[in-house]
């Protein structure tokens, strides 16, 4: 077996050589800068993994909202009116807001770094909803009104909340099937049609009087 020491220089190597791949930058430039410099090689590699990650986590949540957007849409499309009941606050609930909570809590609840889920639906959940931390914040349907008189003017709605502040959002219309994401260091983009654009907010010149 090779000693323990030659060992991590091997692991060490291997880990700046994805780096040196992931920067596109030649491996022997990368591992002459890690002679002196190891400590940044290393966070850099952890960055990128994170990143990594991060677009992991937004495919998994744009999955989930589109789930939720088709067990909406299961109660939507069925003939006659649609049911409800009201809320403490005297807005409507729907079996379909129930129906996209339930998709998402659990599709929240089951992703890595167990991050706990405040939702308009479930009152015990807004014990989560603190100043610091992380929490998923969700309206499983957003224009629940709208739902019912079935203009199609209704969105689910997710954000991922850090120290107070939204750090990555979705919003999907499920009945046009548009969906909206952004994310701190990952941009934003739509998709609309089958087909993803990278968007931004477009730059307004100064204004003429």
């Amino acid at each position: 077996p090779m000693p323990s020491g030659h060992q991590a220089q091997a692991d060490r190597r291997r880990r700046l050589t994805c780096v040196a791949k992931c920067m596109k930058v030649p491996c022997l430039s990368i591992l002459k800068f890690n002679l002196e410099h190891q400590d940044i090689v290393v966070d850099s590699y952890s960055i990128m993994r994170h990143q990594l990650l991060d677009n992991h986590l937004v495919h998994a949540v744009v999955g989930l909202a589109r789930e939720a957007g088709r067990a909406i849409l299961e109660v939507y499309e069925r003939a006659g009116a649609i049911s409800a009941s009201s809320k403490a606050d005297d807005s409507p609930l729907t079996e379909a807001d129930l129906a996209a909570h339930r998709v998402l809590a659990a599709g929240l609840a089951a992703l890595p770094g167990g991050v706990p889920v405040v939702s308009e639906e479930d009152e015990a959940s807004l014990a989560h909803r603190r100043p610091t931390g992380a929490f998923w914040l969700i309206d499983p349907l957003d224009g629940t009104k709208e739902f019912i008189a079935r203009n199609g003017e209704f969105t689910v709605n997710v954000a991922l909340v850090r120290d107070g502040e939204p750090v990555f959002g979705v919003v999907f219309a499920p009945v046009i099937d548009e969906l909206f994401a952004g994310s701190h260091g990952l941009g934003a983009f739509r998709e609309r049609n089958g087909a993803r654009a990278s968007i931004r907010v477009a730059e307004i010149g100064r204004a003429h009087v």
